[in-house]
């Protein structure tokens, strides 16, 4: 009996997945802060005479495509505006007097189309703000310049009525920019620190009140909308808007919040000198309790203002740097040095420590520079001879 052979037919069934990454939109951006800051009439595309106030900065976006309704996020601070403090008058032959509410607004120039192309003004409002409304509709915005430019003022306008897309209409926050006194400080009432976020959404139907939505304007859903990196930072409050040099209402101090309106005042300078470049004088005339006036110090203040005191901060050295004791050495090379101090005027100088020289005054200031109090035992046992020192100062204006 023969047997049937069984055949068996055996299929493979191959799934071939094939995976497309997802190529994520490279989005970054910089911000470049103008420091210092004083206030103008018609400041950069403002170009009415009422219009007074100074360009805060410019953030550049870069992409590699096309991006969603940007907007300024965490702008609390400047939401509803500030107020300044500083002379000012109703009328062309007015007298000025000192106002304590001066409004000005924070606003954004953005260039959809590159520099040269129209600008789009918005006043920041609230704890954010779109850089483009389209209808006075929060979404619906595609941004394809490349770069971006945004530009930031403080000014005392707002982007109200019209203003949007026309930066020749006068001032309307009930102040004109020919009134307030040239040449003058106008302080800041309350601090001003802003910090700035950018945000852009994921798609062009979605606003900065959908993807920026949780506490503090805060992006919370990152399929909805992302931060922009701003130097390489990414987050809430990313970017300090002033540097801290960008304050000019009092020359010289940088903490005092506010601005100088019109160009900038010339700052006083503080030149450095001694009376003579080389002064000799006799050992026995620096002795123990004895002292000797070897020169003067000067200091030559100038820019400087009639009655208005200054202050330096000098540092003097000589030419043995390890040795905590100012030095005489023997010019011939041999031997061992003696030691000595200074004084200018009374103040005892110590070697390597910071001297303020409070009270300077427009013009010529000099101080005696004086050695003295030499150890009678120490000249006993060094060799007789010449012996020569070298002073240095360093001189710095205190913070």
């Amino acid at each position: 009996m023969m047997k049937r052979k069984r055949y068996f037919l055996c299929l493979l069934l191959i799934t071939l997945t094939v995976s497309v990454p997802l190529v994520a939109l490279v989005l970054e951006a910089s911000y470049v802060p103008e420091s210092p800051l004083y206030l103008e009439l018609a400041p950069g595309i403002f170009s009415d005479q009422s219009v007074v106030g100074t360009k805060l900065g410019t953030f550049i976006i870069t992409s590699d495509g096309p991006f969603y309704n940007p907007s300024f996020l965490n702008t609390s601070e400047i939401g509803s505006g500030i107020t300044m403090t500083g002379l000012y008058k109703d009328w062309e032959g007015g007298a000025y007097t000192t106002r304590t509410y001066l409004p000005f607004k924070v606003l954004s120039v953005s260039y959809p189309t590159g520099y040269g192309g129209s600008p789009v003004i918005e006043t920041l409002y609230g704890d954010k703000w779109p850089m483009i409304e389209q209808n006075n509709q929060w979404d619906g915005v595609t941004i394809t310049a490349k770069p971006f430019y945004v530009e930031i003022y403080l000014v005392n306008t707002n982007s109200d009525n019209g203003r949007r897309y026309d930066a020749s209409l006068p001032a309307n926050l009930g102040t004109d920019g020919r009134f307030f006194k040239l040449d003058t400080p106008y302080i800041i009432n309350g601090s001003f620190s802003p910090y700035f976020s950018i945000g852009v959404a994921v798609s062009p139907e979605i606003g900065v009140g959908t993807y920026a939505s949780g506490a503090n304007s805060t992006i919370t859903d990152p399929t909805e909308g992302v931060y922009v990196s701003v130097e390489g930072i990414t987050g809430p409050d990313s970017t300090p808007i002033l540097n801290p040099s960008s304050f000019t209402a009092v020359p010289g101090d940088p903490g005092t919040p506010g601005f100088y309106y019109g160009d900038a005042p010339e700052l006083p300078t503080f030149v450095f000198n001694f009376h003579t470049q080389q002064a000799s004088f006799l050992l026995e005339s620096a002795i123990s309790n004895q002292r000797s006036v070897v020169n003067q110090a000067k200091i030559e203040v100038l820019n400087g203002v009639s009655g208005t005191y200054y202050t330096q901060i000098l540092t003097f050295n000589d030419n043995s740097p390890t040795n905590p004791e100012f030095l005489l050495l023997p010019l011939d090379g041999q031997g061992l040095p003696i030691s000595y101090k200074l004084f200018l005027d009374t103040q005892h100088i110590i070697k390597g420590t910071p001297y303020t020289w409070e009270n300077l005054t427009y013009g010529s200031n000099s101080k005696d520079l004086i050695i003295g109090e030499i150890s009678q035992t120490e000249v006993d046992s060094r060799a007789s001879g010449i012996y020569q020192g070298t002073i240095t100062v360093t001189i710095t204006t205190p913070n």
